[in-house]
């Protein structure tokens, strides 16, 4: 072989030379093309988190009107009135408010004096002591005028355990005032509540844990009308 021929022969040293570099453009393509999919994962991710988030938010909020249109059927009558406010029948409550039956299950009803005392609880409601959320509730139906069909709804502590919960002050139909006696119409979120909101939206496992287990875990923090953090839903 010649010297010229020898000299145009690739040695090792001249490949190293010429494979470096598409290594080198080979592996950061790759890179590339990895963060990019790699980042639609995570976008896809947490769209998919976002939609389950909005889909939960709506399903309770779905039980809270419920829950209200309840309070307020069985709220706003002369007869409510008088049986509740007026003079207070327990038969009658007995009667209206011990077994109650809303869209999302069996629920609970409580019935609070102008004075924050507890007049009546179905046998449904565990415990006979109002906490701070329930009041809270309370105090803000007492704001809304006794005419019209209102209510308000909200997350509630009671007996420890998380519940949906809506009230309407009792009052006749269009009265001008009211005595401040209010109807709770409650509602936990136990396993049977979960599972009904889990089939109907298709989230699956949906859990109730105490609020400061939402760190690093998808769901959501459910606050109290006061701004307390309550309990976390997670799926």
């Amino acid at each position: 072989m010649s010297d010229r021929e020898d000299k145009l022969q690739p040695n090792a040293m001249s490949l190293q030379a010429l494979i470096t570099p598409v290594v080198a453009v080979l592996l950061i393509l790759a890179g590339v093309v990895l963060s990019v999919l790699l980042t639609g994962t995570g976008i896809q991710n947490d769209a998919e988190i976002a939609r389950s988030q909005r889909l939960i938010d709506s399903a309770f909020k779905m039980v809270g009107r419920d829950l209200g249109r309840l309070a307020v059927t069985l709220s706003r009558s002369r007869e409510a009135h008088e049986k509740l406010a007026e003079d207070f029948d327990r038969t009658w409550a007995d009667k209206r408010l011990s077994t109650l039956q809303g869209g999302y299950g069996a629920v609970g009803a409580l019935v609070i004096g102008s004075d924050d005392s507890v007049l009546y609880r179905s046998d449904a409601v565990v415990g006979a002591q109002i906490g701070p959320t329930i009041q809270g509730i309370v105090a803000d139906t007492r704001k809304l005028s006794p005419v019209g069909s209102e209510w308000t709804s909200a997350f509630v502590m009671h007996d420890g355990r998380l519940h949906v919960a809506s009230a309407s002050i009792v009052a006749p139909v269009g009265a001008d005032s009211a005595a401040g006696t209010t109807l709770v119409v409650i509602r936990e979120v136990d396993s049977a509540l979960l599972a009904r909101l889990s089939s109907d939206f298709l989230v699956a496992d949906i859990e109730v844990h105490p609020a400061s287990d939402i760190q690093g875990t998808v769901g959501i923090l459910i606050r109290s009308p006061q701004g307390e953090s309550l309990a976390a839903i997670t799926w």
